[in-house]
């Protein structure tokens, strides 16, 4: 190509450069809008002619590429302060969704109030409308391929015969899938639709850490919950006298109640100390950490991550996340691709604590109104019979 001739392929360098002047909104489509030109010497340039669907693809192209840069140099700048990640870390937790990390930096960065984010069609399939005037986020959705194996040949989707499309219906032909890159989708938050907010779904863990008289601190009556979830997963909980250590996990031959796993909390502790440590060791056997790598300084403070976000999620306070020194070491020999699959992971883990915790409370509070109906009706019983 000539010296003198604009190069439209060199999206890359561009996007790092706007981004590090901070000469542009993080995320902002609107950077390659402009029209792509070919040129020559002299400047004689002439404009690429495009379809409006060619120009929407390559922008989003474009979009999703200088995403991807982006959120790669934000995570290294996360994972070098702790008080960045405190920050995203906290959105997390008042994000409802399970969402990969690229996909929560752009709903932080376009929506940064977001709870509870929906398709608009998936607002509508449960009779709820998104308002006239409201933007959506926009997010990466993966481009799924369908595709199956006929006689020894990959077909996809488009290319299926009457005769595949009759095998697949029959359940005679398997049905494979594959992500080829992202596009574009649009979401919208709760607040953005027209639902009271006295109809928005309920936080379980709120209506259960009320205190029950002035005697009761809510605190404890989480402590004690927290313990009843992660034992019904088989894992034993003790106290004991540890000295300056928050809490550790033992591993024993298996019981009479065949419980081989154990959480040891430190009985000098404080209540919410122990809320976070309890949260932690259990994130350990989300996360999937064996017992050989529960104490490497990756999973240590990836647990670490988890229950700083649970914590945020159930609102308790005093909770911060301790220095990233000892952890760099780690970040720094670590690839783009190993830092974006551990933060997805912290992501991932705290969104199913914090969804299998509160279908635990859900299922007590069922409980509950069972054993009242249950009471109720003897009652009215007894009346009757008088």
């Amino acid at each position: 190509m000539c010296p003198c001739s604009p190069n439209p392929l060199n999206n890359r360098e561009m996007a790092h450069n706007a981004w590090a002047r901070g000469s542009v909104n993080v995320f902002n489509l609107s950077l390659y809008n402009a029209p792509v030109y070919w040129g020559g010497c002299g400047g004689d340039y002439r404009t690429l002619k495009m379809t409006k669907k060619e120009l929407r693809k390559e922008q989003t192209n474009r979009f999703i590429e200088k995403t991807i840069i982006t959120t790669d140099l934000l995570l290294s700048s996360y994972l070098y302060d702790s008080t960045k990640m405190e920050d995203f870390l906290s959105f997390i937790a008042n994000l409802d969704n399970k969402y990969s990390y690229v996909n929560m930096c752009l709903i932080k960065d376009q929506f940064p109030g977001a709870s509870i984010v929906k398709s608009y069609s998936s607002w509508k399939k449960e009779n709820v409308q998104v308002r006239k005037t409201e933007k959506g986020i926009s997010i990466f959705r993966p481009k799924v391929i369908e595709y199956v194996v006929y006689d020894n040949k990959k077909v996809t989707k488009d290319k299926w015969t009457n005769e595949i499309k009759e095998l697949v219906k029959n359940n005679e032909l398997e049905v494979y899938t594959y992500t080829k890159g992202f596009t574009l989708c649009k979401v919208f938050d709760i607040s953005q639709t027209t639902l009271p907010k006295n109809q928005y779904p309920k936080q379980y863990f709120l209506y259960f850490i009320k205190e029950d008289n002035e005697n009761i601190e809510p605190n404890t009556k989480l402590l004690s919950l927290l313990c009843n979830f992660i034992k019904k997963h088989n894992i034993g909980i003790t106290y004991a006298s540890m000295g300056l250590i928050t809490s550790e996990q033992r591993f024993y031959g298996t019981n009479i109640y065949g419980i081989q796993h154990w959480i040891r909390l430190n009985d000098k502790n404080s209540i919410t100390q122990n809320i976070y440590s309890l949260v932690k060791e259990y994130a350990h056997t989300l996360l999937g950490h064996d017992k050989s790598a529960i104490n490497n300084i990756e999973n240590e403070y990836q647990a670490k991550l988890v229950a700083f976000t649970v914590c945020k999620n159930l609102k308790l306070k005093g909770i911060e996340l301790s220095s990233f020194d000892k952890f760099r070491s780690w970040v720094n020999q670590s690839t783009k691709q190993m830092r974006k699959k551990w933060i997805n992971s912290v992501i991932f883990a705290s969104k199913q604590f914090t969804n299998d915790f509160n279908y635990f409370l859900d299922e007590i509070e069922i409980n509950v109104n069972k054993l009242n109906l249950s009471e109720t009706d003897k009652i009215n019983e007894a009346t009757e019979r008088e």
